[in-house]
């Protein structure tokens, strides 16, 4: 049975996740959608920052402390184009930075994050940290069009196959985090406060589209009966009266593809 992330137990996270500490130069790291909440750090992040990933728990900012002085506005505007790509674009989700330790040396980083939807339609922030040598720093830093040939594939591909089958992940995207209109849509009304189930929200968007509900239920493969409790529902949540004034609410998400 799946566990949504967020509901995992500390020893669940370690005992899945963890599996992953294998990959010595790698550091596995989740964050709420926001980004003000770490929620998990390999344990590989005390190998590579020589620093106790529990603190990073109890304070998710303070690894930018740990940033190389002289280069932290490179990196700050790195992370801001990240931020302000809002995680769908991935040639700003992977970025490089410089890290001193607590003996004064300095470790090279690359860090790829990614955003995930689970099957509650919570969304998370997973990222891949690498140790780099100072050899690939410096060709990245000439040539950043190489800088993806850094990250390991096969890596990636175990992470995401952990987060399917342990927490439910059900959707993320490498190259972009949406890959059809309808989930564009989804996003933008997830940033509402409706709590709209998976189900409700497929509905609502075949219902914006101007399909009725005999459509719907084609579409969706389900009976009339339950398309109408989903409009019932959507309408509850919603304070709307009626199908129209729904459509109404909602049409003008449909061909927005950024969440403000």
């Amino acid at each position: 049975m799946s566990k949504n992330i967020l509901q995992a137990s500390k020893t669940y996270l370690e005992q899945t996740l963890g599996l992953l500490d294998r990959h010595q130069d790698f550091v596995f790291w989740i964050r709420d959608r926001e980004m003000t909440r770490q929620i998990y750090a390999g344990n590989n992040f005390e190998k590579i920052w020589q620093r106790d990933p529990e603190i990073i728990i109890k304070f998710p900012l303070l690894w930018l402390d740990y940033l190389e002085p002289s280069g932290k506005d490179f990196y700050m505007a790195q992370l801001q184009e990240r931020h302000n790509h809002n995680y769908n674009d991935s040639n700003v989700n992977l970025i490089y930075y410089q890290i001193i330790t607590p003996d004064n040396s300095i470790r090279y980083i690359l860090d790829n994050c990614f955003k995930c939807i689970d099957n509650e339609n919570t969304i998370y922030i997973v990222g891949v940290a690498k140790k780099i040598s100072q050899q690939s720093w410096e060709a990245i830093d000439k040539n950043k069009k190489n800088v993806m040939k850094e990250i390991d594939t096969e890596v990636e591909e175990e992470l995401f196959k952990i987060l399917k089958l342990a927490f439910g992940i059900v959707k993320f995207k490498k190259k972009e985090f949406f890959d059809t209109v309808i989930e564009n849509f989804q996003e933008k009304i997830l940033a509402m406060p409706f709590n709209f189930t998976k189900r409700e929200l497929e509905c609502l968007y075949y219902l914006c589209l101007g399909n009725t509900a005999k459509e719907i239920a084609k579409i969706m493969s389900i009976s009339y009966r339950t398309v109408e409790i989903y409009i019932d529902k959507i309408r509850e949540k919603t304070q709307t009266k009626n199908k129209t004034t729904i459509v109404a609410k909602f049409s003008k998400y449909l061909n927005t593809a950024n969440i403000d």
